[in-house]
């Protein structure tokens, strides 16, 4: 089997937890003593990838001279984003297209799961999937990543999705491979062409639900959090051993 190259999207500042992230980037901020990024390496299944790629922008000294250039063994390759003040992670991952290689696993750098989420959805049948909280209760709030499910394709995904037409929360992960990523790649390409820069990635996913079938991979009830802000930074303390053990 392919392995699965993991790539993290770590470029932001993440302004809701000023002035926390002033000097550092989010992905460095601390839940129990421990840094967001170890966090998620550390719910990678290492013999399930090959190598893993993180976007960087603001204060990317902090995170390359913490991580250096390997995991366990597993090398850690770096894409900067000069302009990370003025563009978001669709950018991002439109400078590291060249980079990509033919089956990846995108995650957001601010978003901590359980072990098991990450490896069902990277051993799923898909080409391209997302994993998707289909436990959570509806209405969502206003600032999740929500989607709408017909027969495990994802048909739309966005953070304005009515609660009639919500099925699930889309937790920040993505999986996407052969001629799936192609048609990703060219549709940044074309995006970035057009100057739509500031848009978060997940805008260039929904503008391609109806080019490629795109599934959705349950979390199970397995346990997550995003952290958007100090709340969310608040609530992760203590809900970090319980995400792991779920």
């Amino acid at each position: 089997m392919t392995k699965t190259q993991i790539v993290i999207l770590a470029a932001g500042q993440g302004r809701r937890l000023l002035p926390l992230t002033k000097s550092l980037p989010k992905t460095m901020l601390k839940v129990q003593e421990v840094p967001i990024i170890d966090h998620i390496l550390d719910s990678i299944d290492i013999n399930l990838i090959n190598e893993i790629l993180i976007t960087v922008g603001h204060s990317k000294s902090v995170v390359m001279n913490y991580l250096k250039n390997e995991y366990k063994g597993i090398p850690i390759k770096y894409v900067d984003n000069p302009k990370h003040g003025e563009t978001n992670s669709l950018y991002s991952l439109w400078l590291a297209k060249k980079f990509l290689k033919e089956k990846i696993a995108i995650i957001n750098a601010d978003t901590l799961f359980n072990k098991k989420i990450l490896e069902n959805l990277i051993n799923s049948e898909y080409e391209a999937a997302l994993a998707i909280d289909d436990t959570i209760s509806i209405p969502l709030p206003e600032e999740a990543m929500k989607a709408t499910i017909e027969n495990k394709k994802i048909v739309d995904v966005s953070k304005k999705i009515s609660a009639e037409k919500t099925n699930g929360d889309a937790i920040g992960i993505y999986k996407f491979s052969g001629e799936s990523l192609k048609i990703l790649i060219n549709e940044l390409d074309d995006l970035v062409s057009k100057s739509i820069t500031k848009q978060l990635f997940t805008y260039a996913v929904r503008n391609i639900l109806k080019k490629t079938d795109i599934f959705s991979v349950s979390t199970e009830g397995k346990g997550w959090i995003e952290i958007d802000d100090q709340n969310d930074l608040n609530v992760a303390q203590g809900l970090i051993k319980k995400i792991k053990e779920s």
